[in-house]
């Protein structure tokens, strides 16, 4: 399996730039993989909701691999599953048939594509609202003091 990316003639499995994004090969096809649209974001987002915690762990190297994409892969398999699904426009059951290493490529790929997405907006905006929960968790609680029974 490869991680190269090239704009000479693709091997079996590289992974090829584009202007637009990049095209991976996965069961005998060329899946293109672009930045997320804005039709594609609802289901995107709810797929990758429950790794969020694993993607920002992650992404404090500041670019996406293969080991990454395997722990997701490892931790979070459905999840991953329909993110790519949503990212790519490929059915969820198309994706199923792909071989590990064919899909492992597909996950990297989505995830290096859209990589600003999350470093600078999706990340962001989750950390703030974990902040802004836990301090009117805090507040909710007393700030963390018990109060005495009597």
């Amino acid at each position: 399996m490869s991680n190269a990316v090239s704009s000479e003639t693709p091997g079996e499995f590289d992974v090829i730039e584009s202007r637009a994004g990049l095209f991976v090969e996965c069961l005998g096809e060329k899946v293109e993989v672009r930045p997320i649209t804005v039709g594609r974001l609802p289901s995107f987002a709810r797929a990758v909701r429950p790794m969020l915690g694993s993607i920002s762990k992650s992404l404090s190297e500041s670019s996406f691999n293969l080991e990454m994409a395997v722990n997701l892969i490892d931790s979070h398999g459905d999840a991953i599953i329909e993110a790519v699904a949503a990212a790519t426009g490929r059915d969820v059951g198309w994706l199923g048939d792909a071989q590990l290493d064919e899909f492992t490529e597909l996950v990297v790929a989505v995830f290096s594509v859209n990589l600003d997405f999350f470093v600078q907006r999706l990340l962001p905006s989750i950390e703030g609202d974990v902040s802004t929960l836990a301090k009117k968790l805090r507040l909710l609680s007393g700030g963390g003091r018990t109060p005495s029974k009597r």
